[in-house]
Order: structure tokens, then sequence, then C-alpha cells
């Protein structure tokens, strides 16, 4: 737990299914409760040599959900910057 807690992510490899692994990462609430979780899943072949990727596109992922499950920032509050490469990245998988 507490690697999952310092990186962010849980990893499992053949541990549910076998011949699956799998990577997830929760979603937050503006007051910072998880709410749900992402995961990507693929046969272990596959999932070892990509989970590098997996992981940069599940964090980039899960921190623009987290993003729009905080609403909008009080009227006095900055506005977080957004990245372009992040919301793209996420929806290209790249």
């Amino acid at each position: 737990m507490q690697t999952i807690r310092r990186e962010g992510f849980a990893v499992s490899i053949g541990e549910t299914v076998p011949g699956a692994a799998g990577v997830a990462a929760p979603i937050f609430n503006g007051d910072g409760s998880v709410t749900a979780g992402l995961l990507i899943a693929a046969p272990i072949e596959r999932f070892e040599k990509q989970l590098p990727r997996f992981k940069r596109v599940l964090r980039d992922a899960t921190s623009i959900i987290s993003g729009i499950t905080q609403g909008p920032p009080a009227a006095d509050e900055p506005k977080r910057p957004r990245s372009r490469g992040t919301r793209a990245a996420a929806r290209t998988g790249d």
C-alpha cells in the first residue's frame, strides 16, 4: 500500500486473471476523497513493454477527470493552468 500511495498507481500482473495485467489509479473529488478509479488492462506480454506509457496516459487522464470532479475554483482562488499537451496525450494515447 505504501508503494501505491507514493506512486499513485496499483499494478497487478497475473494476480486476478492469469495472463492479464493492469494498472489503476484513483480519481479524486474536490474534498480529496476517491470517487472512482481508472484501469488500463492488457495481456501480460504487451503490458510489461507498455507499462511506462500506460502510467503516463493514466496519470494524465486521472488528472483531467479529477479536475472536472473538483469543479471550478472559488472566486478568490487562482485558476489552475491546463496543459494542452496533457489533454492531447490523454485523447490520443501518446
